[in-house]
This record gives C-alpha cells, structure tokens and sequence, in this order.
C-alpha cells in the first residue's frame, strides 16, 4: 500500500519577512555596515523641584509684635483724627460767634449812624451845605474810579460806600448838611479801605493766603531787629532790617504777619511779634 506524498508545509508571508529582516541583521553586522537606526520616544521632562530656601518659618512672636505696632499706630491716628475733629468744632463755634458778634455790629452801627443824623439835623449853614455838597462829590469820584476791581471784599466795601452816599443825598436834600458831610467821610473811608485790599494783595508775589486790611492804619514801631519781607511768610525775600524803635504804619494783616509802610516808600512785612504799637507819633508817617 503506497502512502501520499507529505505535502510541503506553507510558509507564511509574515514569518518570511520576519525572518529576512533577521538575515538582513545578521548579515550587517557580519559585514561592518552601519546598525540599523532606531528610534525612541521623547521622554516627558520632570518638573524642576522647587529652589531650597535657606529662611525657615515665620516666627509667630515676630508677627505678633508686627501686628501690636501696626494696632499701634492706628490707635495714634485716630486719636490724632478725633483730636483734628475737636479743633475743627472749636473754630466752627468760633466763627459763628464771630458771624453773630459781626451781625449784633452792624445793627450797633446802623443805629449810631441814626442817632448821629439826628443830632446834626439841627446844624444849618450855607457853609456847611457847600463842605457836604464838595465832599460828597469827591467821594462819588473816587467811588467810580474803583469799578471793575474784581476783588470780592473790596467790592463789599465800594457797595457799602454807595449806599452811604445815597442816604447823605438824602439827608442833603432834607438840609441836614452835617449829617451828609459825616455820611459822606464814612462812604471815604470805606472806599480807602477798599482800595488798601487791592494795593495789598496785589503787592504779594504768589499765594499768601487771606489778607485783611486794617479798618484804621496805626502806627507801630519794631521791639528788636527784624527783617522785613517781601510776602508773609519766612520764604519771602528779605527786603531790609529794622532798626528797633524805627516808625512804621501797619495797614493789613495776614496771619501772624503785618503789611508796614515806612519812610522812602518802605513797604513789606514784618512779624507781629516783633513789632508793637506806638502811642504817640514822634516822626512823620506815610501819608494814606
């Protein structure tokens, strides 16, 4: 009996190839041409370790002692802010006293003003009809030459003086011509002073604050040596030394400082304290 010839056996492509490559190898490396390149995945880097600090933990003592001064410090400013808070209630008060003291004059001085008509409505005379007529008109010039002035208190003051001339019209036209004439000084005087706010604030170089002019220039002399400056305020320039004794005519005021006029058109500021008033005039004073 004859048995089947054994069939070869079936080669796989994929073992086949497979074992080419390996003979390839092989046969490569056999011959000292260069090894096969392969290739490998890039690795992800690590993330850097953070650096060492050579500090250690915060002492708990330290921040404590911290927090103690800043509690500290905030204590001493609102004791300061209560104790600005005080002051600023204290000047309030003060001014409104002040606004109801000015209040209580100017109703003193309206009064006084009635009383003095009264007493000189029976003062008739042909010259004093003409001496009212003049000064009236002389005021009235002198009134207009200051419109335009800009100034805010000056203004205050021109109207005031107006309103003197009109009621020294009035009382000129009821032939009370001593009574005009007084209405008629008083409407001067004002216009003065509203003239002497202008010439002071207009002589100081920058910003010096309020300045108020004195209803009545007076006479002062210095105590001690002093400087006289051109503003009111250490950083003024000085303009000269006062000798002490040496006659001046304040004419306005800005805080502790006063404006003096002297002799040879001397003219600048000077500390209130070093200065003091003059009870008689022994020398000539600038003329107003």
């Amino acid at each position: 009996m004859r048995r089947p010839a054994p069939r070869p056996a079936r080669r796989s492509p994929w073992t086949a190839a497979g074992g080419s490559l390996i003979l390839a190898q092989i046969v490569g490396c056999a011959g000292g041409g260069p090894p096969p390149v392969v290739r490998e995945e890039p690795v992800a880097a690590l993330p850097a370790a953070p650096p060492a600090t050579s500090a250690g933990p915060a002492d708990p003592l330290e921040l404590e002692k911290a927090l103690e001064r800043e509690r500290e410090a905030l204590a001493a400013e609102r004791a300061r802010a209560r104790e600005l808070e005080r002051i600023l209630d204290e000047k309030r008060a003060a001014l409104a006293v002040a606004e109801e003291r000015a209040v209580a004059l100017e109703i003193e001085l309206a009064s006084a003003i009635e009383e003095v008509l009264r007493s000189k409505a029976s003062v008739r005379s042909v010259q004093s009809r003409a001496l009212a007529t003049s000064r009236i008109a002389e005021v009235r010039v002198a009134l207009r030459s200051m419109d335009g002035t800009g100034d805010a208190e000056a203004t205050g003051r021109l109207e005031r003086a107006a309103d003197l001339l009109r009621r020294a019209d009035d009382a000129l036209r009821e032939d009370n011509y001593s009574g005009a004439a007084y209405l008629a000084e008083r409407a001067s005087e004002l216009v003065r002073q509203a003239r002497t706010v202008i010439e002071v604030r207009g002589s100081i170089p920058g910003d010096a604050g309020p300045v108020m002019p004195l209803v009545r220039p007076r006479p002062v002399a210095p105590t001690q040596r002093a400087n006289l400056r051109e503003g009111p305020g250490l950083a003024f320039g000085r303009i000269a030394v006062l000798d002490p004794g040496e006659p001046l005519l304040a004419v306005a005021r800005a805080g502790e400082w006063l404006q003096v006029e002297g002799r040879s058109e001397l003219r600048g500021w000077v500390h209130s304290r070093l200065v003091g008033e003059r009870e008689t005039v022994d020398e000539p004073l600038p003329d107003r």
